[in-house]
């Protein structure tokens, strides 16, 4: 029998589904998928501000705040205030945390070539990322 779920309940399966293939990659990269979100985006933008990187990624501040602890333990990013604004905080990766986002490059190629491959055609693939960049960098939700 096949369950019939809406779907809100199917991106937030989904969603659980995608975490758990992602955490079995980063695991051994000794990183959780939502720190590795940190150390993806900031490869990308750094530097950039700990709201910054909160807002980007759908992160409460609290959350944001006790991952990047992690990360500057481990050495990943390190942290200065902003020349502009003391109350704001610049994240950077360093040199161990690019070496991680190169690495984090691959991880994404094979957890997304697991989902890419229940795709039945490239138009599928293209109408389902359209989909959810809207959900990611369209919707306003309570939080924004």
């Amino acid at each position: 029998m096949k369950l019939e779920l809406s779907l809100s309940n199917l991106i937030t399966k989904a969603s659980r589904v995608v975490t758990r293939e992602y955490q079995s990659e980063v695991a051994p990269l000794g990183i959780t998928p939502s720190q590795a979100g940190i150390v993806y985006i900031l490869d990308r933008i750094q530097p950039a501000t700990q709201v910054e990187v909160a807002r980007i990624l759908h992160l409460d501040k609290a959350n944001t705040n006790a991952m990047i602890k992690k990360l500057l333990a481990a050495k990943i990013v390190s942290i200065r205030k902003d020349d502009n604004d003391a109350r704001k905080t610049i994240l950077m990766l360093t040199s161990k945390g690019k070496d991680l986002a190169g690495k984090l490059v691959d991880v994404d190629a094979r957890v997304a070539g697991v989902f890419h491959n229940l795709c039945e055609s490239p138009e599928e693939k293209r109408i389902i990322k359209r989909f959810l960049e809207k959900i990611v960098f369209e919707f306003r939700g309570q939080d924004d």
